[in-house]
């Protein structure tokens, strides 16, 4: 009763409680370019593959965290969260993670900006659209091994500014009368395609 009532959640089966205890950066360690530096060496270091999804403008904090959940599946070095993203640390994020938002390196920043510096250094960037002027993912023929990718949220798509701070907009071919993907399989289709393309990309 005492946990249900500091936490919020109501706990179907007490018996089966477990509790985790995690070290959170203070804000200024979470937030922008320097801290996603501080976690990960391989950002300023040009020949050093990285994979990077960014998730722009995301509020629903289940989806959050199942796109925490994608990205550790797959291995990606980091996520990047818009500053207008639900708090990865949500406790309904932290649960539809599953636990890896304490595994997978996870930085709020101002994402148009982030992303242009990661251009800087040598980072190919992505986002994820529906509309005209992308191309389709399986028309991309190679990646390089340094790369961020952008999904935007379900209701307004990547914001305008990130997207021209992109090199590149693509999109997922679907069949007829199908117009979009929920974003977390979204970002498992976009991710893997991109881990795939990567043997045959530069560096």
């Amino acid at each position: 009763a005492v946990l249900e009532g500091v936490s919020g959640i109501r706990l179907p089966e007490p018996s089966e409680l477990a509790l985790a205890i995690a070290h959170r950066p203070p804000p200024d360690m979470r937030f922008g370019l320097a801290a996603l530096e501080a976690f990960l060496p391989a950002v300023s270091d040009t020949a050093a593959p990285l994979r990077v999804l960014a998730i722009d403008g995301l509020t629903d904090a289940a989806n959050v965290g199942a796109v925490l959940r994608t990205a550790s599946a797959f291995g990606v070095s980091a996520v990047l969260c818009s500053e207008d993203c639900c708090d990865p640390f949500h406790a309904r994020a932290v649960r539809h993670s599953h636990g890896c938002a304490f595994h997978v390196p996870t930085v709020v920043c101002p994402l148009a900006e982030t992303l242009r510096r990661l251009g800087q250094l040598g980072v190919h960037t992505a986002a994820a659209i529906v509309q005209h002027g992308a191309v389709f993912l399986d028309e991309v023929k190679s990646i390089p091994r340094r790369w961020a990718m952008v999904v935007g949220s379900e209701h307004f798509g990547v914001s305008d500014a990130v997207r021209e701070a992109c090199a590149l907009l693509v999109k997922i071919r679907m069949a007829e009368g199908v117009d979009s993907l929920n974003v977390v399989a979204s970002a498992g289709v976009l991710v893997h395609g991109f881990m795939e393309r990567e043997a045959s990309g530069s560096e």
